[in-house]
């Protein structure tokens, strides 16, 4: 293990003054010096009040996780974090093979078997069969889930945004993204639904995160919204107005939770108001009609009809009730 492996192992198990950091550790002091330096640049450790800690921020926390579960399962967190090591690591989101990994990786074929030796040993990977050879990663193991936490890529950050005298965005998060959200932006103004946690920042929008079990796909999140007046009148618009569903998974979808007339009618009414999608569309959900007639808005049935609904209703089998002039001027500020 390097000295700035050490330093960091160190560090992430308990915060040190330089000078007893440097008596700790089995290195020259200009060493140790050194690679407190190179942690602070990159943002990893801090000196403040005389001690050397664990940064603030996701990335530095995670990595300080990774660092003592490494060492508990007698894992050198050096060797892990060496590029050739993370590579080929990343290549097991699947059943391969010692070729499978160097034509992926661009690593040669010793390089790849000593790594996969050691993740074998450590069980990160496991056979499952030797010959020809087929490995997979160990996902469940708890090292493995750190890392793929860690590791894990930024989706396309899309919320739903709510404007007026306190405009936000509302998101929902599987709870890892979420602690991630919270660490990336805990400067700006953010909530966190259901908890009374609320933090005012630069700006005046608001984030506002739901945690969720499994996190919603945007067309999730439009059957979601279309059973609420803001759905229907607001959110739902803009989210077509974006052009980012996809109408295929979205019927999918519909078909799954029997709300394919309900769907089919609102894409309808938007689209003569504002013509947002095709007929192909629209046609989609004409093919795949269920036969039991649906309530479309329950919660509006209180304010009765104003008339224009029946050629919808017969159209699309479905009652509605909904406000059309809020629809038309949803469509108009999209």
């Amino acid at each position: 293990m390097n000295a700035r492996t050490a330093v960091f192992s160190l560090l992430s198990i308990k915060s040190y003054p330089l000078k007893r950091l440097v008596k700790r550790l089995p290195y020259a002091p200009p060493t140790v010096y050194e690679a407190v330096s190179q942690l602070v640049a990159e943002g990893l450790v801090r000196r403040a009040g005389g001690l050397v800690s664990v940064a603030d921020g996701y990335r530095a926390k995670k990595l300080a996780d990774i660092h003592v579960s490494a060492l508990s399962f007698g894992v050198d967190p050096e060797f892990l974090f060496k590029k050739s090591t993370v590579s080929i690591w990343k290549a097991f989101d699947k059943a391969v093979s010692f070729v499978d990994v160097r034509d992926s990786t661009g690593y040669s074929l010793v390089t790849v078997k000593n790594v996969m030796k050691y993740l074998e040993d450590k069980g990160l990977i496991r056979y499952i069969k030797r010959k020809p050879v087929s490995a997979v990663r160990v996902d469940d193991h708890p090292l493995n889930e750190l890392l793929l936490k860690y590791f894990k890529t930024d989706k396309d950050e899309y919320g739903v945004h709510y404007p007026g005298t306190t405009p936000f965005i509302e998101k929902m998060r599987t709870p890892e993204d979420v602690e991630r959200l919270l660490f990336k932006q805990i400067d700006q103004s953010l909530a966190v639904k259901d908890t009374g946690f609320l933090v005012k920042g630069d700006g005046e929008r608001i984030t506002i995160v739901e945690s969720v079990d499994e996190e919603p796909t945007l067309e999730d999140l439009f059957l979601r919204k279309l059973w609420t007046s803001e759905g229907v009148e607001d959110i739902c618009v803009k989210i077509l107005s974006q052009g980012k569903l996809d109408h295929e998974r979205l019927l999918m979808r519909a078909m799954e939770k029997k709300m394919v007339n309900v769907v089919g009618c609102y894409l309808d009414i938007v689209n003569d108001i504002g013509g947002f999608l095709s007929d192909k569309v629209i046609e989609m959900y004409q093919m795949n009609l269920d036969g039991k007639k649906r309530v479309f808005l329950p919660e509006e049935k209180q304010y009765g009809k104003d008339g224009w609904e029946g050629s919808y209703e017969k159209k699309w089998n479905v009652e509605l009730f909904l406000d059309l002039d809020a629809i038309r001027h949803g469509v108009r500020s999209a």
